[in-house]
């Protein structure tokens, strides 16, 4: 994800309550072998949700754990805020679908109504929109730190090839 400056409301990003972030390769022509019509919200969306959960059942399937973690920084100002939230499946029926006047899938939540996704069949790709939580770190960096060469860094490690596999 990437967030610099500020949002269309004037606000530093840093400091937003909350942040898209962007799942790319969300074609359900590719998953469904059809390409979506306007005509039902409701299963576009349940099709749109399926290749995310299937993509957060396949890393559960190698990995105990599944954590994003979110990084919002304004690098002239060199000012951050960060935070960590698990990587859930999502349920169909926890939203309300509808098309926007460009045509993109929205999700709204059905207890709250707050918009928590977009979907663009054209890009096809997903913006999912997160709270940032009130444990988020912001946190600025007050003086300039230089890039150290990998050639440097390594031996000061021990770093060996045999650590890593590269395919």
């Amino acid at each position: 994800m990437r967030m610099v400056g500020e949002d269309n409301k004037g606000y530093k990003a840093i400091y937003s309550k909350n942040v898209r972030l962007i799942s790319g390769r969300n074609d359900t022509g590719y998953s469904f072998g059809f390409q979506e019509g306007y005509e039902d919200p409701e299963g576009t969306g349940e099709r749109v949700l399926s290749i995310w959960n299937a993509r957060v059942d396949e890393a559960l399937s190698e990995f105990r754990d599944l954590r994003l973690l979110v990084l919002i920084r304004d690098p002239e100002k060199k000012e951050f805020t960060i935070f960590e939230q698990e990587a859930l499946r999502l349920s169909p029926e926890n939203y309300r679908y509808s098309f926007n006047k460009g045509n993109n899938l929205e999700g709204h939540d059905i207890v709250t109504e707050d918009h928590r996704f977009t979907w663009q069949s054209g890009g096809k790709q997903t913006t999912f929109i997160e709270d940032v939580p009130g444990s988020a770190r912001r946190f600025s960096i007050n003086q300039d730190v230089p890039v150290i060469a990998s050639e440097v860094v390594l031996p000061l490690i021990n770093y060996n090839d045999s650590w890593i596999s590269l395919s």
